[in-house]
């Protein structure tokens, strides 16, 4: 008779990396690397709503404006990147 524990779950950064002196240099495989271009699309698509929603007070309205048009940046050059098999493969 054995005895799991169930409780605990370990997190997984989604990615596999290596540490250097300048940073870190992180290595998607395909599957990763769409998974974090969905969650991009997404928090871009939440800022801009939050955008929208602080239309009236602009000093918050356009820091949110500029995380959303830069995470929907980051997206589109990701996606272009894996269309072109340029992100870093496992």
């Amino acid at each position: 008779m054995s005895i799991t524990d169930t409780t605990f779950t370990t997190y997984s950064k989604g990615y596999t990396s290596e540490t250097f002196w300048w940073g870190i240099r992180a290595t998607y495989n395909n599957q990763q690397a769409k998974d974090a271009i969905s969650q991009l699309r997404s928090a871009s698509v939440d800022a801009g709503l939050i955008t929208a929603a602080l239309f009236w007070i602009p000093q918050l309205g356009s820091v949110t404006g500029i995380t959303s048009a830069y995470l929907e940046n980051l997206q589109k050059t990701w996606s272009q990147r894996i269309m072109a098999k340029a992100l870093f493969w496992i």
